[in-house]
């Protein structure tokens, strides 16, 4: 009988251990590859990606591995990701582009050229990609990009499952609500273009005469996320929020009036069903509570960007309601398809008639 009793102990302390230690669950990052591997008591990530540095010009791969112990396991990727980072080669801050001492070359967009002179590239693959100086790809994305108006870009289609997990968010370090140049200057270089080629080597940006770029991401129900970048910045990074467009859905300026300061993220998503996106990724994988309110625009904060038939709209969430509702606090309208990011850039948003959903 006590052989028993220590037989039927044994059991329940072993089902307890493999409940706590044993991973139940394994993701993979767009970040070029990282690995999450989330137990109970634990949070194992093996970061892998690219890094780039101002100084020295290299784009290299990197692998930083990192275990996280009850309760930092419970901590969002992003803090995680710092201190895994915090000590590390790759936490060096590389120079601003702006901050640099030689003058930058003046850049001129490129003239709109001809059907015939369109000529559709190859992409090149991972090896290729890295092997480029920032000078090559650079002049890469230049002359690969769409610039004839009369022609659709060529958006690639995911299931909706990766889709809302590369794209949206779920599995970015950067997502819907969030102003790319926040991070453009981040140790891992998520955001820059040099990776994103790297990772989806079948992208392809379309050049706007005023210099802006962007491109896009479709899913199987038509819906599409667009990316922007900019020659202001020698294409180096993605620049002002991810914008996202569902097929038909296509608002309004005037439909917005009864929106002001004081309305909550409910009230606008009333009015556009684009927000129920931004609604999950705040509520499901962010943390809502007020230290998390950072309505500074050099930070982190809730945001939702509309792109409308008559002009881009954009809701800064800076409060919270009794109930804990996010709660509108800045409201910036332009009817020319132009914000200001968060490095005082001014962000050209207008997108092509024929690349719309």
């Amino acid at each position: 009988m006590k052989k028993k009793k220590i037989i039927i102990i044994l059991t329940v302390v072993l089902v307890l251990l493999v409940l706590l230690f044993v991973p139940f669950r394994v993701d993979t990052l767009s970040d070029g590859g990282s690995k999450v591997y989330s137990a109970v008591l634990y949070k194992y990530v093996k970061w892998k990606g690219l890094w780039y540095s101002e100084q020295t010009g290299e784009l290299t791969e990197y692998v930083v591995e990192g275990m996280y112990w009850f309760p930092e396991n419970l901590k969002s990727l992003d803090e995680l990701r710092k201190k895994a980072f915090s000590g590390s080669k790759y936490s060096e801050q590389p120079v601003y582009v702006n901050e640099i001492v030689e003058p930058s070359p003046t850049i001129t967009p490129s003239p709109t050229v001809t059907p015939t002179e369109r000529i559709t590239p190859t992409p090149l693959s991972q090896e290729e990609i890295l092997s480029l100086s920032v000078d090559e790809f650079y002049e890469y994305v230049r002359n690969t990009a769409l610039s004839n108006d009369a022609e659709k870009l060529r958006v690639k289609a995911y299931n909706s499952e990766d889709w809302y997990e590369y794209f949206i968010g779920q599995k970015r370090f950067v997502r819907l609500g969030i102003d790319f140049g926040v991070f453009e200057n981040y140790e891992n270089g998520i955001t820059r273009i040099h990776s994103l080629y790297y990772s989806h080597p079948e992208t392809v940006f379309r050049k706007m005469p005023d210099g802006m770029y962007y491109t896009a991401f479709a899913s199987e129900m038509g819906r599409r996320v667009f990316w922007f970048a900019t020659e202001e910045n020698r294409l180096a990074t993605l620049v002002g929020y991810p914008v996202l467009i569902y097929p038909g859905e296509l608002k309004k300026h005037d439909e917005f009036m009864g929106i002001s300061e004081g309305c909550t993220l409910v009230d606008v998503m009333k009015i556009d069903p684009t927000v129920r996106e931004y609604y999950d990724l705040f509520y499901l994988h962010s943390t809502v509570s007020e230290t998390n309110l950072l309505a500074n625009k050099s930070t982190l904060r809730f945001t939702t960007v509309h792109y409308l038939a008559d002009g881009i709209l954009e809701f800064g969430y800076g409060a919270l309601g009794e109930n804990g509702e996010l709660v509108i606090t800045e409201i910036r309208y332009s009817p020319d398809y132009t914000l200001e990011d968060c490095r005082g850039r001014k962000i050209v948003y207008r997108i092509n008639p024929l690349d719309l959903p």
